[in-house]
């Protein structure tokens, strides 16, 4: 192996977060050399209730942001921004933003639109479409007032028993950063109802910086352990599209990363992100309470000095401080220069004119008939429900069900069989979701009443037994197997009931026992089964997989689900969802894509099952000699022919090999995603889908370096079952005066260490 040495200046290719400091609506510089010192502070926090932001008004502060956690009709949203953004207008001359947990849809406001929760979303495998849902949920959001999003995740799903899984979008670098980037790009389009208007419709947060998703026993907000070659390779891509996508905020990781408090980790967030991934000017908050948290775990002397340590590290809100009185006390000369403040009042403000809150504080009131909770949004949602949805089993092609369905007797039953609640988890009207049913009752179907409305107008008779209570209690199990035994066909709906964060953490994946004894019970009628998973993790179920003729995979779907899942069981639709993570076989099979590589699972990333089948051929790689350079490109292409009987959807993935080196263990090489395509296909239509490789998708990280194949460079589609003929070769041929971007092999250096970011070897292998 031989070793290349780069400069400086050609070690560093930025993606620059270009920030303006003069938009259509204010003088940014203007207002604030106006604000006092005071207020500049205030423009640094986000409180959630009225009676937070009245002590800061009083205190002299006044507020900068708000949020809550309460249900809220459109209107009643803007006349309260009104009051707000009035009283702020005249205490500071700068109006406030209003954030919410926009996570699958307007979650908090009346009659909205809910769509899949973001693991859904990732399974559609659909970037292009996964933009029209973001765009659509920003509409919706700003004409009532919501101007900034907690969202799009970056987090990497990589622990299932974690209890906020079902927020990322799946465990592979590549998709999660190309759900970013969709996410972040459909928030942040321009205002289409402002003529010529540059003003962003949504500000996206890109969140948690960094290493969240990882924590110590999948407990929320545990230590996560990661080694800089795991943050590099794994952890950081997703936030790299993030800010190629233009994510004008982010917000931190409230745990802490091998011991350090993410929230005030200067070298993750001012040295990594700002400085080395180029996100500059970006504007930083908090999570909830992060100065607090800090301190009540033990990683903090007291609130002040976290704080000040916390502004220093580069954040320039905080979320809902629990004490200001104490919070304040940070802020004084000695101890944060009015300097730093200006700083960060300033990317707050930066924010606030990117969005145009200076001229449209409020909302739209006028906009609501035509953007809000709209027909065509809600058929969107069907559509995002059904291409969400994995069908993982289908027996001796039980699914779809049998086109004459006169006299067909149908049974649902299961703890997720007769719930929208179910149907749309967590953020949902509530912070763990909504209360019970009949808050949700206008909205959607059930998976009983989709199935019910689909069949029985075709003469079909469909019956519902909820055989479980709860999801913990299927103390109906004996009334459910009586009710099954004139049915042909048991749809059986089984699932979590809602939760978010640290409320449900788990650590046995196995579904609950009560659960499975409602399988088994039933099948000792011999009758066929589908299983319906209503989840936002996967639950593992060996135990009674025999006994499962079919399988559907939901998610959480939104109340569109009962409608996408009827359409799918009868045919209508056809499957297409893809799986964005290993499903595993047991609960130890958790961790970093890695992962799979060396272990059977039970079933792949990228699995699902259709209606049709397509078959691969002609697949070409060129050139055939890749030669690297800032230019280089690979085109690779294949045909995709639906040789099947229905009109179906593929999802084409393009994988590469590289080496693969977990800390103390030797160099392996395995295939890893690169690209992905979803294509439409109907019966004997065919396809050629070409990818175009660049030099990011041939460089590694290995050893804290960065390396290229030294020969070959093997390209693959699709999984290896598909044939060998899909695997090909490109020789390599390196220009030595070529240079390449090496990383930060440090993770966690001192504050006060130096930060030699560059040069580092580039190694070949």
């Amino acid at each position: 192996m031989r070793h290349i040495h780069v400069s400086w200046v050609q070690c560093l290719t930025l993606t620059v977060l270009i920030l303006s400091t003069r938009s259509r609506g204010a003088d940014v510089e203007a207002v604030l050399r106006r604000l006092s010192l005071s207020q500049k502070i205030g423009q640094m926090t986000l409180t959630e209730n009225i009676g937070k932001a009245n002590e800061l008004y009083s205190r002299g502060f006044g507020q900068g942001a708000t949020f809550d956690l309460f249900t809220r009709n459109c209107k009643d949203t803007i006349n309260h921004l009104k009051n707000l953004n009035q009283r702020s207008m005249a205490f500071s001359g700068a109006p406030i933003f209003f954030g919410s947990d926009v996570i699958h849809g307007a979650g908090f406001l009346e009659d909205a639109t809910l769509f899949p929760h973001v693991i859904g979303m990732a399974a559609t495998f659909n970037s292009s479409f996964a933009f029209e849902v973001a765009r659509v949920i920003a509409l919706e959001s700003r004409v009532c007032g919501i101007s900034v999003t907690f969202g799009p995740p970056g987090d990497l799903g990589v622990d299932y028993r974690w209890g906020r899984h079902y927020e990322t979008f799946g465990d592979d670098p590549t998709l999660v950063g190309s759900m970013v980037d969709a996410f972040v790009r459909g928030s942040q389009q321009p205002i289409p109802w402002v003529q010529n208007s540059t003003l962003m419709t949504l500000a996206a947060c890109a969140k948690h910086w960094i290493g969240y998703s990882m924590p110590n026993g999948g407990t929320d907000r545990e230590d996560a352990k990661i080694s800089p070659w795991m943050m590099e390779r794994f952890f950081v891509p997703p936030f790299r599209a993030a800010i190629a996508a233009g994510s004008i905020s982010m917000m931190l990781n409230s745990g802490t990363v091998n011991g350090l408090p993410s929230t005030s980790n200067k070298y993750h967030i001012d040295v990594m992100l700002r400085t080395r991934l180029g996100w500059g000017d970006g504007m930083m908050m908090t999570d909830w309470q992060g100065a607090s948290y800090i301190v009540g775990r033990g990683w903090g002397k007291n609130v002040p000095e976290v704080t000040r340590q916390i502004v220093e590290a580069g954040v320039d809100m905080s979320m809902n401080p629990e004490d200001f009185a104490d919070v304040v006390k940070s802020f004084t000369p000695d101890r944060i220069t009015p300097a730093r403040l200006d700083v960060s009042a300033r990317r707050v403000l930066n924010l606030k004119n990117r969005l145009g809150l200076w001229e449209y504080p409020n909302g739209f009131e006028d906009q609501i008939p035509k953007f809000f909770g709209t027909i065509s949004n809600r058929a969107l949602a069907t559509q995002a429900a059904e291409e969400s949805i994995v069908m993982l089993k289908n027996r001796n092609n039980i699914l779809p069900l049998p086109k004459e369905r006169a006299g067909l007797r149908i049974l649902v039953t299961g703890p997720a069989a007769n719930s929208r609640r179910a149907l749309c988890g967590a953020w949902t009207f509530r912070w763990q979701g909504a209360d019970d049913d009949n808050a949700i009752k206008h909205r959607g179907k059930t998976v009983f009443e989709g199935i019910r409305d689909k069949f029985q107008p075709q003469g079909a008779v469909v019956s519902f037994n909820p055989g479980c209570f709860t999801f913990d209690d299927c103390g109906g199990t004996a009334a459910a197997v009586d009710a099954a035994r004139d049915s042909d066909y048991i749809v059986i709906a089984l699932g979590e009931r809602p939760y978010a964060e640290g409320a449900y953490n788990i650590d046995n994946l196995e579904l609950q026992g009560s659960q499975l004894n409602l399988v088994r019970a039933i099948a000792q009628l011999n009758k066929k089964i589908i299983v319906v998973f209503v989840q936002g993790r996967p639950r593992t179920f060996e135990p009674v997989d025999e006994h499962m003729d079919a399988i559907l995979y939901a998610f959480l779907p939104g109340p569109e689900g009962g409608t996408a899942l009827a359409s799918i069981i009868a045919g209508d639709v056809a499957p297409s969802g893809r799986l964005p993570f290993s499903y595993p076989t047991k609960s130890d099979q958790i961790g970093l894509p890695l992962a799979r590589y060396k272990s059977p699972v039970k079933y792949p990333f990228g699995f699902g099952l259709t209606y049709s089948s397509f078959n691969y051929t002609a697949m070409e790689v060129l050139p055939n000699d890749l030669k690297l350079g800032p230019d280089a490109e690979l085109m690779v292409s294949v045909r995709v022919s639906n040789t099947g009987p229905s009109f179906a959807k593929e999802v084409v993935l393009l994988y590469v090999e590289e080496p693969i080196q977990a800390p103390g263990e030797e160099i392996s090489f395995a295939f890893v995603l690169k690209k992905f395509k979803k294509v439409s296909l109907r019966p004997s239509e065919q396809v050629i889908v070409t990818f175009t490789l660049r030099g990011a998708d041939w460089r590694f990280h290995l050893n804290g370096s960065i390396s290229f194949p030294l020969a070959t460079l093997k390209v693959r589609i699709g999984w290896e079952t598909l044939g060998p003929n899909l695997t090909q070769s490109v020789n390599v041929i390196v220009d030595p005066g070529v240079a390449q971007i090496p990383f930060d092999a440090r993770d966690n250096p001192a504050d006060d260490a130096p930060s030699p970011l560059c040069p580092l070897p580039v190694r070949l292998l």
